[in-house]
């Protein structure tokens, strides 16, 4: 479900931009940045789509659905009745807007030049540029509004026109001047290093991301050296070291139109050696015998690469370099499990596990949810593997045993036989994982049943995936690389399954908009019919050459894996009620919380005005002065939306007040004053993450609490500040 979730936003956020169609020769406002960028984001803007997208299955499914009329009506109305429930955010909302708008119609691009520690304090060089055309005089006002209404602190920022483009930027204004005011003699399209990753990817793209990992590894460095940090200063050359971090050059990635379809494609360059972060790169390619244990007609196949052993036996070889001591504890935390499982999981387990992974679905195997998935792995010791997962279960099972206070209840790995398969199992209710070891590879599921399938269709030697024309139509089309990872996915055959989960999904959210006044449209989504027709097979590889290590994507339009059922639909079903009602039993305990700490604001006021009774009218230095003069506990210092707690071995009252005035969830700022406080002035405040952010009960001079919301709490404490009494 998450990855529907994250499906979604990039859907929506892919829709916002609608596409456009232009070279890297002119990337985003490329030509503007300067070339020392380290990092470089940049977006075509979705004024002017390419001619890609007129036959685009972005656009057919977009004519079909409502999605302008959300984001052009309903989104507007949600942010008119936000703005009318709390008039104090809705300034901003409206300026946030505002310049979003421009932000994504325009070509525009975000900056990263490094950080200069020359001066007194570090100094970030960020910028943000958008080539807005006739809105550019609008939005430099609405930026120059905007931060007049956010009022940045610690490092400036201003905002800029020259022409069309307008800049938001942490640079100096000289500075800022000399870099965007007239054409660059070294921008970023220019720089080899650029043009280098740019060859590397697609020529035609809609958004970009790029990364000069060497000038990243130059400046954590100089930030190191620049703490004054001894320890940090002689850890760091041994982590750029081990890790071998001069190998790896620039990083990439584009996403843009193939044909009719979708593309995402990235590539991370290396020196090519075998050490360190380069190595982790250069996989070798999956094996052919592996995928062949997938059948023809499998609706979902992801395959990779994962080293167990060697993964962790490079952490300890890392922490063995950095910390000879921590490192003879991560041996001793070894040694005890293999003597509580009987094994060396090192030696009789991990090593012996293959390197190549492999998960799948089929309609024949198991079903084609995630239910009935099956997990593959080709081992280098099969023996070894049967063996010391066997040993795991029989010792499981006496731990099993011995930790069971009712003895009519029984949890035990099991073992069956089917069609000659001999399948361990945990019998537990709704799934009952388990495994088997045949022919050389390990089967994992979470039913005997599925298991076996699976290794009854290895064993037929049937059509696999490698005989599926259209698997092999789209691996073409990603260059009949050898892959050394993997996914596919049969989008037309999972529609079906994810279609209603997803309906239900967005329901969730337009239906809580739909209640605070937004008025969202009825078939926000197409109608299934509709989108069908759009789709077809989506496959992602990876691969590695001499130069770095690849990646590319093929898929209909963005978002489309949204559609790919991961379960039956009941439990589907329930997930999503489930994710519907937490958040309202979450909302209660937490209004709960809400009204227990305004309580406890209220008892620290009356102790404040008891202490103040009994010692001429002062107020008490310290909120610990009250657990030692009036009758109040420790505990009341504490939020009960938060994770604190009065340590139970604190015993004497000067403990407890010295807890108390350092780790109190509130924040007293009435030092100094007397009981002839302004009625209006703050006493009490609780720290501003107490209540997810959302926002914080106040306690004022006349004895009365308040609940604000976070952005009125800091604008009452920021007066208080600003008339010289006090600051958050």
């Amino acid at each position: 479900m998450n990855r529907t979730k994250l499906s979604i936003v990039s859907l929506f956020i892919l829709l916002q931009l609608c596409a456009a169609h232009q070279s890297y020769a002119d990337s985003p406002l490329a030509d503007r940045v300067p070339g020392d960028a380290v990092v470089y984001v940049g977006w075509a803007g979705s004024a002017s789509p390419g001619p890609q997208y007129d036959s685009s299955h972005l656009k057919a499914v977009l004519d079909a659905s409502a999605f302008p009329q959300l984001f052009n009506e309903s989104v507007p109305r949600l942010i008119q009745k936000i703005s009318q429930q709390q008039p104090q955010v809705a300034p901003i909302l409206h300026l946030i807007t505002a310049v979003g708008g421009p932000l994504w119609r325009h070509p525009s691009a975000l900056y990263f030049g490094g950080v200069d520690f020359t001066g007194a304090a570090p100094s970030p060089h960020i910028a943000l540029l958008c080539d807005a055309g006739d809105e550019a005089a609008p939005l430099l006002a609405r930026f120059t509004e905007l931060l007049a209404q956010v009022h940045p602190t610690g490092v400036p920022i201003i905002a800029k026109q020259y022409g069309s483009l307008v800049v938001l930027t942490t640079i100096d204004s000289a500075a800022t001047d000399a870099l965007f005011s007239k054409p660059l003699d070294a921008p970023l399209s220019k720089s080899p290093a650029f043009i280098a990753a740019c060859d590397q990817v697609q020529h035609d793209s809609v958004a970009i991301v790029y990364a000069d990992l060497q000038g990243i590894v130059k400046l954590v460095g100089d930030g190191v050296q620049k703490s004054n940090d001894p320890q940090s200063i002689a850890m760091w050359p041994k982590i750029e070291g081990a890790l071998n971090l001069t190998g790896v050059r620039q990083a990439i990635w584009t996403a843009g139109f193939d044909g009719a379809d979708w593309s995402n494609q990235s590539f991370i360059g290396s020196d090519g050696s075998k050490t360190g972060v380069p190595g982790l790169l250069n996989a070798p390619p999956l094996d052919d015998d592996l995928l062949s244990l997938v059948p023809q007609s499998a609706n979902r196949v992801i395959a990779g690469q994962i080293d167990l052993g060697g993964i962790v036996q490079a952490i300890r070889n890392a922490i063995q370099q950095f910390d000879p001591e921590t490192a003879q504890q991560f041996d001793q935390f070894f040694a005890q499990a293999n003597a509580m499982l009987g094994v060396d999981l090192q030696k009789d387990l991990l090593d012996p596990l293959g390197n190549q992974w492999l998960l799948y679905t089929d309609r024949a195997v198991g079903g084609p949810g995630l239910l009935g998935m099956v997990v593959v792995n080709k081992l280098k010791d099969a023996a070894k593997v049967d063996a010391a997962l066997t040993a795991i279960s029989s010792r499981a099972n006496t731990f099993i045993a011995q930790g069971m206070n009712q003895p009519e209840i029984t949890l035990e790995f099991r073992q069956t036989t089917i069609d000659g398969n001999n399948i361990h199992y945990f019998a537990i209710p709704f799934v009952t994982p388990g495994w088997a070891v045949k022919d050389g590879n390990l089967y994992v599921g979470l039913y005997p049943q599925v298991i076996a399938s699976a290794i009854t269709f290895a064993q037929s030697k049937g059509p696999s995936i490698l005989q599926n024309p259209q698997y092999l139509a789209l691996q073409h089309r990603l260059g009949d690389h050898k892959a050394a990872a993997l996914s596919y996915f049969d989008l037309p055959a999972m529609a079906g399954d994810g279609y209603g989960d997803l309906l239900l999904l967005s329901r969730m959210y337009l239906g809580a908009a739909d209640m605070f006044g937004a008025q969202t449209p009825p078939m926000v989504l197409p109608p299934l019919d509709k989108v069908l027709p759009e789709l077809s097979a989506s496959e992602s590889i990876e691969w590695s050459d001499d130069a770095g290590a690849h990646t590319k994507d093929i898929s209909p339009f963005p978002g489309s894996q949204a559609l790919v059922g991961g379960s039956p639909p009941s439990v589907g079903q329930d997930a999503l009620l489930a994710s519907i009602l937490l958040p309202s039993l979450n909302r209660a305990r937490e209004t709960a919380n809400r009204v227990k700490c305004a309580s406890n604001e209220r008892q620290i006021g009356q102790a404040i005005l008891l202490y103040a009774n009994d010692n001429q009218g002062k107020y008490p230095p310290d909120l610990g002065t009250l657990l030692k003069t009036e009758d109040i506990t420790a505990e009341v210092f504490v939020c009960p939306s938060g994770n604190n707690e009065v340590p139970p071995d604190l015993k004497t009252p000067d403990q407890l007040a010295q807890w108390v005035n350092e780790h109190s969830d509130y924040i007293y700022i009435g030092k100094g004053q007397t009981s002839s406080i302004n009625a209006q002035r703050i006493v009490v405040y609780e720290k501003p993450d107490a209540h997810g952010n959302d926002g914080m009960n106040i306690l004022y001079g006349d004895g009365h609490v308040e609940f604000q919301t976070m952005i009125a709490a800091k604008q009452a404490i920021d007066q208080q500040e600003n008339a010289g009494q006090h600051g958050l």
